[in-house]
């Protein structure tokens, strides 16, 4: 018997692994699973068990003996791909037990502490008497608002978003949410300037000429204090809590336990969709932890809004600025509630309530980008009459097809045309437009003119009647618009502030006629040539959609198709139709390809045998290897799912 010696041995042994290597990753690559190394080498181990059982054992064959050596190679990776898919079938995810283990404590940890939040919320609701008193009631909404303040933490905020869904939710109970203010505890200095030196990589000493330890004010976010840069700029330092991320998360785990159960025991708030409306509350509050979007939306404002007569906006340094740590520049001034500051200012208290007014609607009509809450706090001016808007957290987002249909909204308004009204609410609500009866939708635009009565100027609660009037149609209106009217209204309220007989209404109706003049243009032919333009292309292809219709129904062919799925189901779907659709011609290529290699023993002698050998068993491997693949794709997906909107 012939031994090895050492360095022989040694080379057969890293050709070994190296061989298993490679077949493994091959294997995994094939199946489109991504494996450990160690399971790789297992499956790679069966495949070899294979080879060396066909070398041992192999038949004398006519098979030229390069295509059986290739034969073999493909049968070795063939194996080690069944290989593969059984350890996955019976023992699933053994690398990730150790990962298991560690998620289940993570959950059990998140658990508890999800629970211990629902018995402290519990707990402070039950001493204002939130139980025994309904939410849509005056005392109710005063309970709740009361109970989200003393839970503190980041409800103050969801109730703050909360109070701008005023067509979903009660007004009673907006209004009342509406007066929550956040006054969260300040940190320590210490952490404050660890915080800053951690985000911005450098000592205080070396970022700020002079840092104020002492909060400016504290929120349930973040805490801003005063500096100086080595240039003598002051600036205000926004610095984000420690933890902050956790406790939202958190918290969101509560309000969508609390919004599920409130589906499930109540119809017409599952019509409504609180759950949904709980995510789009939770996706607001996460969108405001990243600071550095502020500065993003803040800079788009500046680039947008910079020629707007008697408007400012401070500058956010991107240098110094983080997801959590955030510096922009000072305002020298007071805010609009300052009588005095406002009486001897450089502008007239009509005039700045008019710049204000024509930089909002300008922000919303034109740009798509407007600042979401202008309250009085959030408005500063300096002794000249210009206006700062500061505090950029808190910015609206309209798209492009929703800036189009309020644009249509407010032309319709403005001309009091009900069915303009209704094609703007239509193209508003996108693919949910099919669940509205687009008649009953003009009645409803209707009602609202008559209600505000002809020559009616722009009232901030037209947005809340239209976005109100959705949800009885199962709609909820888009979030840019809910916000937009809770804006206004906000709006409203400030400028009454700087200006209590300015009348917002009035002045507002030639700035929309001017910013919306393509939708509503002062000559009537010219506006019916408008409308005409826009059915133009619509018009055009009904002649033949007529005839289409007709010979279908005269041959009796007409059918209708409806979408069954929204889209994430049909995503998950049209997935498994892919599976199901490869599992089908793999079955039929492996039939195919098994008669091909008994056509070849047939011809066994043959030139032909080979040929017949040869697309036999490349059929076999590739319609084999389809098989396995999509049984692998079956396996990772574990079950039939929708995507999990949170």
């Amino acid at each position: 018997m012939t031994t090895l010696s050492g360095p022989a041995t040694a080379v057969v042994l890293i050709f070994l692994l190296l061989f298993l290597t490679i077949v493994g990753w091959l294997a995994g690559r094939l199946l489109g699973v991504q494996r450990g190394f160690a399971r790789s080498i297992v499956a790679a181990l069966a495949g070899l068990a294979v080879f060396a059982l066909i070398v041992a054992w192999r038949p004398q064959s006519s098979i030229p003996l390069a295509l059986e050596w290739v034969v073999i190679l493909g049968l070795v990776v063939l194996a080690t791909m069944v290989a593969t898919v059984a350890m996955n079938t019976l023992k699933p995810r053994r690398q990730g037990r150790r990962r298991g283990i560690r998620g289940a404590l993570r959950y059990m940890r998140a658990y508890a502490q999800s629970w211990g939040r629902v018995i402290e919320i519990a707990r402070h609701g039950r001493s204002h008497g939130l139980p025994l008193v309904p939410v849509t009631t005056p005392q109710g909404a005063l309970a709740l608002r009361e109970t989200l303040e003393d839970a503190g933490g980041i409800l103050v905020k969801f109730g703050q978003i909360a109070s701008t869904r005023d067509d979903l939710l009660p007004t009673v109970l907006t209004d009342e949410l509406a007066e929550l203010r956040s006054s969260a505890p300040s940190l320590p200095a210490a952490v404050v300037r660890a915080r800053i030196e951690e985000e911005l990589g450098a000592p205080i000493s070396e970022l700020f000429a002079t840092f104020d330890d002492e909060p400016l004010a504290a929120a349930s976010i973040g805490v801003t204090h005063r500096a100086t840069l080595a240039d003598g700029r002051r600036v205000i330092v926004k610095i984000q809590r420690p933890g902050i991320e956790e406790i939202v998360d958190r918290d969101a785990r509560v309000m969508l336990w609390g919004a599920r159960r409130l589906e499930a025991y109540n119809q017409t708030l599952a019509q409504i969709g609180v759950t949904g409306l709980t995510r789009e509350l939770i996706d607001s509050v996460r969108l405001e932890l990243d600071f550095t979007r502020e500065q993003a939306s803040n800079a788009t404002m500046r680039a947008n809004r910079s020629t707007d007569p008697g408007m400012r906006f401070p500058e956010v340094l991107p240098e110094m600025t983080t997801r959590r740590v955030l510096v922009m520049d000072e305002v020298n001034g007071s805010d609009v509630s300052d009588a005095a500051v406002m009486d001897n200012a450089g502008r007239s208290r009509a005039e700045m309530a008019d710049n204000l007014l024509q930089s909002f609607l300008s922000q919303t009509l034109v740009d798509g980008l407007f600042h979401a809450d202008p309250h009085p706090g959030n408005v500063m001016v300096d002794a000249a009459g210009d206006l700062w808007l500061i505090d950029y957290g808190a910015v609206g987002v309209i798209d492009p097809v929703t800036l189009e249909g309020l644009q249509l909204l407010a032309g319709g308004f403005m001309s009091r045309d009900a069915a303009m009204m209704a094609r703007a609410v239509r193209r508003m609500v996108g693919t949910q437009g099919t669940r509205l009866d687009i008649a009953a939708v003009e009645t409803d635009m209707a009602g609202i003119l008559s209600h505000f009565g002809a020559g009616a100027g722009f009232d901030p609660s037209v947005l809340s009647e239209v976005a109100l009037s959705l949800t009885r149609y199962g709609v909820a209106a888009p979030a840019a618009l809910t916000v937009l009217a809770r804006a206004a209204l906000t709006l409203e309220g400030t400028l009454g502030v700087m200006d209590p007989g300015f009348a917002m209404g009035q002045r507002a109706r030639p700035l929309i006629q001017s910013l919306a003049q393509d939708q509503i243009p002062d000559d009537p032919q010219q506006f019916l040539m408008n409308e005409l333009q826009y059915a133009a292309p619509s018009l055009r292809t009904m002649p033949g959609l007529a005839e289409d219709l007709a010979l279908q129904a005269r041959a009796g062919r007409l059918t209708l198709r409806s979408e069954r799925y929204a889209t994430g189901d049909r995503v998950v779907v049209d997935g498994w139709i892919d599976r199901i659709l490869e599992v089908v011609i793999g079955v039929v290529g492996l039939v195919t390809s098994v008669l091909l290699l008994a056509a070849g023993v047939i011809a066994e002698g043959s030139q032909v045998s080979v040929y017949l050998y040869g697309l036999g068993f490349a059929g076999l491997f590739v319609t084999t290897v389809m098989l396995l693949r999509a049984l692998a794709q079956i396996q990772k997906r574990g079950q039939l799912r929708k995507p999990d909107a949170t």
